[in-house]
C-alpha cells in the first residue's frame, strides 16, 4: 500500500506514474503487459483519491489472463477502458477488486458560513 500523493500521465503510449519508485518486491515483477486497475468516485476531478490495483501475469496468472480475455479486441482505446458502474464489465471487476471505502472516497462536506 503506498497513499503518496501522485500524478498520472500518459507521455506518447505510455502511462507514467509519478512520485517515488515504489519500492516492494512485488512492484518490480510488474512489466508493460500488466493492468493497472484504477477506481475512482463518479466525476473525480482530481481532489478525490483514486485506489489502484496492479494485475502482474507473474503475480496473478488466472487474474491476469482473464482480464485480457475480458478485454476483447476494440475495448481497448489508447491502451485504457473505462467502464461505468451499470456496465456488465464493472461488476464483474468489482466482485475481483475492493472498492475505495467510503470514508476515504467521501470527503466532509464544507461548512458554509451561517447567514445573518
Amino acid at each position: 500500500m503506498n497513499r503518496e500523493i501522485r500524478r498520472i500521465n500518459k507521455g506518447g503510449k505510455n502511462w507514467r506514474l509519478g512520485g517515488s519508485q515504489l519500492e516492494h518486491q512485488v512492484f518490480q515483477e510488474l512489466d508493460s503487459k500488466d493492468f493497472a486497475l484504477i477506481r475512482s468516485v463518479p466525476l473525480n476531478d482530481g481532489s478525490s483519491p483514486i485506489l489502484m490495483t496492479f494485475v502482474g501475469r507473474r503475480s496473478h496468472r488466472l487474474i491476469q489472463a482473464g482480464l485480457s480475455a475480458t478485454l476483447a479486441e476494440g475495448m481497448l482505446q489508447h491502451n485504457v477502458a473505462i467502464f461505468e458502474e451499470d456496465d456488465n464489465e464493472f461488476a464483474s471487476l468489482a466482485d475481483l477488486f475492493p472498492g475505495i471505502p467510503a470514508r476515504v472516497a467521501v470527503r466532509p462536506a464544507v461548512q458554509q458560513p451561517a447567514l445573518l
